[in-house]
């Protein structure tokens, strides 16, 4: 929110990438509050948590099903395990309006997906 935006922006950031989590019409409007560069994730797979500990018999880098059918994997990077989803979107498509919005920033994640792993790419995701 352009809150938050102006309180970075007292710490002296000159830019932010939005959250992931904001709604369409969110991320088209904070640009118009903002008193620094915006930058959005456009395409990829995000970690959806991070813990220092895994339970035991989960394996690593292999398909998980989650309570609603959704899939992911566990990655140990570091000292930390990610957990990801297998759900990844791209909406690199939208660059142009994003722009028009003013958007100058544009972020594209690259993870290297397990080969047991199906990664499905959504590419009508409605933020």
């Amino acid at each position: 929110n352009p809150f938050v935006i102006d309180e970075i922006k007292s710490l002296g950031f000159k830019g932010a990438i939005v959250p992931f989590e904001l709604s369409e019409k969110e991320i088209f409007e904070l640009p118009k509050y903002s008193s620094i560069d915006l930058g959005v994730i456009v395409e990829g797979s995000l970690p959806f948590s991070v813990s220092k500990i895994v339970v035991s018999k989960i394996k690593l880098k292999s398909a998980i099903l989650g309570p609603k059918n959704e899939r992911f994997w566990i990655e140990k990077i570091g000292r930390n395990y990610y957990l990801f989803t297998a759900n990844a979107y791209d909406i690199s498509h939208k660059q142009k309006e994003l722009i028009d919005a003013g958007y100058v920033l544009f972020v594209h994640i690259y993870k290297e997906v397990p080969n047991n792993v199906n990664l499905v790419i959504d590419k009508n995701k409605n933020y």
